[in-house]
Parts: C-alpha cells; sequence; structure tokens
C-alpha cells in the first residue's frame, strides 16, 4: 500500500505533500474549479489551464485573465504552451512576476491546432527545440521547472525516456509522462510502462497521467510504475470528492462515502457563484453549464434540469432550477442518499 506520510517529494524547493496532483485542462482548471479542487479535493499540486506564451508576450487580455489566482491555490504552477524559445523565456519570466510557484512547459497537448506551429507534442519530434525552450525558460526565472510529455509521437517513435533524461540534463525539476502517444489522443490503452521506463531513467520526481478514475486506479500507477505523483483529470469533473477519495484511499485502505445530493447541490451552487465572481454573470451562467452536467451525469431525470439551466442566463434562475430539482428528489426517495437512489 502506497502511504502518503512517505510519498511526499520536492520540487525543486516546492513540498509536494502527497500523491494526489490535479492535472491542468484547457478551459477547465480556472480559478473557480482549482479552488473547489483544493477546497473538497485536497490536492497536494495544481497547474493553470495552459496558456499561450505569444498570448502573454501580446497581453493578450484573454491569455492575461488565465494567469489570476487566490492564495489557496498554492502551490500552483503556470504552463506554458508554445515554440519559440524567447518567447517562452519572456512568458516564463511574467509568469514568476505574477507569483507562481513554478512553470510547467507543455510537451504533452495532442490537439492539431496546438501542434501545427511545433507546440504541445509536436516538441517531441524536434529534441533541439524542446531542449532550447527549457534553457532560455532555465535562465529567465528562478522558479521551479516541470515539463508535461507523452509516450512519444507515434509508436513507432517513442522516446519518453529520452526526452526525460534531457530534461534532467537541463535542470528540470520534475517530469510528468502521459502513456499514450500524440497519434493515440486518448483512445486505446494508457501504457504504465512507459511511465515506468521514465522512472527508471531519471532520478528527478515523475508524475504519471491518464485514465486514473478511481482509488484502485490510483494505487495501482503508483505501486506499477514507482512513480512520485498521479495526475488526475477528467474524473475530478464535475466529482471533486473523487481526488480526496484517492488520497484517504492511500493513506488508510478506506473507501470513502459519495457525498449526499444535498452536498452536491451546495457545491454546484457555489462553483456557479464561483465562475460568475471571476468571469460576470453572462459568461459565468454559459460556462457552468459543462460542469452541471459533469455534476449531474447519471441522476434520475437530470436531462431535464440540464435542459433548464442550459436556457438560463441568471445566477438566481439556476440557484431555483437546482433548489427545485432538490426539493423533487427528497419527496420522491425521502432521503439524501445517492447509493439508494441511483
Amino acid at each position: 500500500m502506497a502511504n502518503l506520510e512517505i510519498s511526499k517529494f520536492n520540487i525543486g524547493n516546492i513540498t509536494v505533500t502527497h500523491s494526489i496532483i490535479l492535472a491542468p485542462m484547457a478551459g477547465i482548471t480556472d480559478r473557480a474549479f482549482r479552488q473547489l479542487a483544493r477546497e473538497i479535493g485536497q490536492v497536494s499540486l495544481m497547474f493553470t489551464e495552459m496558456i499561450s506564451i505569444e498570448g502573454l508576450k501580446r497581453n493578450n487580455p484573454a491569455t492575461t485573465r488565465l494567469i489570476g489566482f487566490d492564495e489557496l491555490e498554492r502551490p500552483l504552477f503556470c504552463q506554458l504552451f508554445g515554440a519559440d524559445p524567447l518567447t517562452a523565456a519572456i512568458a516564463a519570466a511574467e509568469a514568476e512576476a505574477a507569483g507562481f510557484d513554478g512553470i510547467d512547459l507543455n510537451a504533452g497537448c495532442p490537439i492539431r491546432k496546438v501542434n501545427k506551429n511545433g507546440s504541445g507534442s509536436a516538441l517531441l519530434q524536434d529534441l533541439p527545440r524542446l531542449r532550447n525552450m527549457l534553457r532560455e525558460i532555465k535562465q529567465a526565472t528562478s522558479l521551479p521547472l516541470t515539463v508535461k510529455i507523452r509516450a512519444g509521437w507515434d509508436k513507432n517513435s517513442i522516446n519518453a525516456p529520452q526526452v526525460a533524461r534531457l530534461a534532467q540534463d537541463e535542470g528540470v525539476a520534475a517530469i510528468t509522462v502521459h502513456g499514450r502517444t500524440r497519434s493515440e489522443k486518448f483512445s486505446g490503452t494508457n501504457d504504465l510502462d512507459v511511465i515506468r521506463s521514465v522512472k527508471e531513467a531519471v532520478s528527478i520526481p515523475v508524475i504519471g497521467s491518464g485514465d486514473v478514475t478511481t482509488e484502485a486506479g490510483a494505487k495501482h500507477m503508483l505501486e506499477y510504475t514507482k512513480c512520485d505523483g498521479v495526475m488526475v483529470g477528467r474524473a475530478a469533473c464535475g466529482n471533486f470528492w473523487v481526488l480526496n477519495r484517492m488520497r484517504h484511499f492511500l493513506l488508510t485502505g478506506e473507501i470513502l462515502p459519495k457525498p449526499e445530493i444535498s452536498v452536491v447541490i451546495k457545491t454546484i451552487k457555489k462553483h456557479v457563484r464561483l465562475v460568475v465572481e471571476f468571469k460576470g454573470e453572462h459568461i459565468g451562467t454559459k460556462e457552468i453549464r459543462k460542469h452541471v452536467l459533469w455534476y449531474t451525469k447519471g441522476w434520475p431525470d437530470s436531462a431535464s434540469l440540464r435542459n433548464l439551466i442550459n436556457r438560463t442566463n441568471t445566477l438566481s434562475e439556476i440557484f431555483r432550477h437546482l433548489d427545485d430539482y432538490h426539493k423533487k428528489w427528497k419527496e420522491h426517495y425521502g432521503r439524501e442518499s445517492f447509493s439508494q437512489a441511483i
């Protein structure tokens, strides 16, 4: 059994207190999401959404808004993506000035519009450029630098251990590895042997990523690959509790119960309130719709609730629809427990 008391590790001068780490997810892990992940999920480390180095250089308003954060989110790393080493250095310096605890370079995103200009996973095909990116960032900032990679570009070019050694040689403080190739995107199976081979190739901390959705999955990732941390992404969407359940399971071997519906409804309301606070009611009430879909997946007659919220443009109306649904739930089931209703 993995034990959180002995799984603390350092990324530069940052102490990561346990193994469960929140993944950066574009369009998802904004300030509201991160604050709830820390409060409810008790994750040990978080990253921003992917932030364009070109956008930071040009002071693009949509990009600069992404670098806002709250003290309770620490430790928090700023994840940058791009392909120009000098621009990466400028962006890293701006991230340090903004107060982040570290910099993360994305060399793993498989999305075509990111890869087409040499960013994300495309850097795995251009190791000289990747080396220059890391060098320029290291020279521009005193913050610890991490890098997120995939197994390779495709099955014929799996080079994660080589990339990890290159990163370590350039002073990178930790590396995150997703076991799929760029060509696989999110299909197929996450290859834990690739993550294990990276752990064997370097002495810096290695964080395993991909397909960790359950307590048992987190335990298996740690035990099989010997990695230092587990990065959890999509499993946390609408389910911050799974993060703390993983943490608790690794520490005690116990499975915590699911939250009651009243707790989930209260959390949705807080999530909506935070998004509206940070982005305004017009944008916030639209952005929360995808989160409501995740929160309510599998609920009885949840489609009708989502349809109402998808047509709603005010905070008060969203709260009213949630309260009405909660009232109907209690009238029908006479209890708050999910386990007896779903």
